[in-house]
């Protein structure tokens, strides 16, 4: 059961389609990259998904928490603390017109999916909107950004997304996708 304050630290754990990948000879190289990855938040608002421990990128360590688009008494929002100075609680939500997840304060999440997050019935798994439509996804430019949050290999870094409408989140072409679960592992003292 879930409880407003009970903290989890949210992992990934892969989920392997084949029709998820669209260039079939990378799927088990891309899978190989993504098993039992964490996620992590990083500044400028993005979750990303890598085995890295650099600094620059801070675990996600959600929980549930009663959110205003919720009636009273909800645990329906998902919060996590971020890497600023000071760590700031944050709210977590899927941007809108992106489909990607993403972090920040209250008019950061306005108009975009703020939930409701919540477990799958053995209170393994994250869902939101009740199912477990997550993506990790990697676009040309995350080579970019791979330097930038100090990954060295750029094969090692995705992206968070939702697929809300169970169409393939209006990914660009050239993406490469895997279906994922995140899933849930008690949070470090």
């Amino acid at each position: 059961m879930k409880s407003a304050g009970g903290k989890v630290r949210v992992k990934s754990a892969v989920t392997f389609q084949s029709n998820a990948c669209p260039q079939m000879d990378y799927c088990p190289k891309a899978w190989q990259f993504i098993m039992r990855e964490y996620t992590w938040a990083r500044i400028k608002r993005h979750m990303y998904i890598t085995k890295s421990t650099d600094s620059q990128l801070v675990p996600l360590n959600g929980s549930f928490y009663q959110h205003p688009d919720f009636p009273p008494d909800n645990t329906s929002g998902f919060v996590t603390i971020t890497g600023e100075t000071p760590p700031t609680l944050r709210w977590v939500y899927v941007d809108l017109q992106t489909h990607e997840l993403r972090w920040g304060g209250k008019q950061d999440s306005e108009g975009n999916i703020c939930g409701p997050f919540d477990w799958t019935q053995d209170e393994e798994r994250i869902t939101l909107e009740g199912w477990e439509g997550w993506l990790a996804v990697r676009v040309p430019d995350d080579e970019k950004i791979s330097e930038v949050v100090g990954v060295e290999n750029s094969q090692d870094l995705w992206r968070l997304y939702f697929d809300n409408n169970d169409d393939g989140a209006d990914l660009p072409q050239d993406a490469e996708v895997l279906e994922v679960t995140i899933k849930r592992t008690a949070a470090e003292s």
